[in-house]
């Protein structure tokens, strides 16, 4: 009789990702958990095995490894003289690969973690409670394990949950006024107090209640949210009248006539029975007559030194880590990479 192992494509075989902070000690983890399950297993077969060898487990472990990482493994020495080495000793080896993800280091998280995060946040923007959530779980594990080490206070914690905000002062602004209601509150920060005058910065009051669900119940849809869900849509709605806004703002006044011929022209198909457009005359990206923005040499340009960055979905362009562009002033997408690179020097 032999164990079935489950395969290593199987959604429930232990499995190793190194960008996962906690992925190495939660395979070793799953790992220990199908070595016990075997033994006990066999041992109960008419024809009792013996336990694991250490030698077995450090195979099996490298078995359940991605291609790439199965043959790194192999490589090292403590997989080559894994015939004289236990099990702890070869757990110790691989740990020191990866030392972020050693459980006996108290110290996994920095300073420069918690800021690394708040500015990947503010590039993308919080404005749905599942946004605000994503953000909170993995703001509060780096600061509670910092808070632990005193390396920052409760004040550092306010000030970077509000600067994750970034550009949003209205929503900093009723964060604040939740938090003076009770100065106690900005003596004593909790994880709960912060969550909640978020969400009521967000939503409103009658949204804090209804975020705080069991795992697997989805999020109300609300105004801010649907809003956050077309944003994608308004910016190429932006992006076609941003012409309109360059004649708006000159000094000498639009005519009628300029106006008019800045929109899209519309006229009515009568045979067709629906409205054609004409589109546009200046490109959305630099504002130059008779240029589109499919063959802009100056798009072109900024897309390759990595000035801003193109949605691999949607097509729209946006900032270098991929935050929307319609929050920036600017009347054409070249401005308003312009105004985002000086905000975020």
């Amino acid at each position: 009789m032999s164990y079935q192992w489950p395969e290593r494509t199987h959604k429930h075989a232990p499995s190793f990702k190194k960008d996962v902070l906690y992925s190495l000690q939660l395979f070793f983890e799953e790992l220990e958990k199908l070595f016990k399950a075997r033994d006990v297993e066999m041992a109960k077969a008419p024809t009792s095995a013996a336990a694991m060898t250490d030698e077995e487990k450090i195979e099996k472990a490298v078995e359940y490894l991605d291609g790439e990482t199965m043959f790194e493994w192999r490589e090292l020495s403590v997989y080559a003289q894994k015939a004289s080495k236990t099990w702890d000793q070869f757990k110790e080896a691989i740990y020191d690969q990866y030392p972020e993800s050693d459980p006996k280091r108290s110290r996994r998280y920095t300073i420069g973690d918690m800021h690394s995060l708040i500015g990947k946040t503010v590039a993308s923007g919080i404005y749905t409670v599942k946004e605000l959530g994503e953000f909170a779980r993995q703001y509060f594990a780096i600061t509670n394990k910092l808070l632990d080490s005193k390396e920052i206070g409760n004040p550092e914690v306010l000030k970077g949950f509000i600067n994750a905000f970034g550009s949003q002062e209205d929503v900093k602004r009723r964060i604040k006024q939740y938090l003076d209601k009770n100065t106690n509150l900005r003596n004593v920060i909790t994880e709960s107090t912060l969550k909640t005058a978020a969400i009521e910065a967000l939503e409103g009051p009658s949204a804090v209640e209804e975020a705080f669900q069991p795992p697997g119940r989805a999020y109300p849809t609300t105004a801010k949210a649907t809003e956050h869900a077309a944003r994608s849509r308004r910016e190429s709605q932006e992006q076609m009248f941003c012409h309109f806004e360059n004649i708006m703002k000159s000094n000498s006044g639009p005519s009628v006539t300029a106006v008019n011929s800045a929109l899209p022209q519309r006229s009515y198909n009568s045979s067709g029975g629906s409205y054609a457009y004409t589109p546009n005359p200046n490109c959305f990206y630099c504002g130059k007559e008779g240029c589109r923005m499919p063959r802009c040499e100056v798009l072109k340009r900024d897309l390759d030194r990595g000035y801003c960055s193109r949605n691999s979905e949607t097509g729209h362009i946006q900032s270098p880590v991929g935050g929307p562009l319609s929050r920036y002033r600017g009347a054409t997408l070249k401005e308003r990479l312009e105004e985002y690179h000086r905000t975020n020097p």
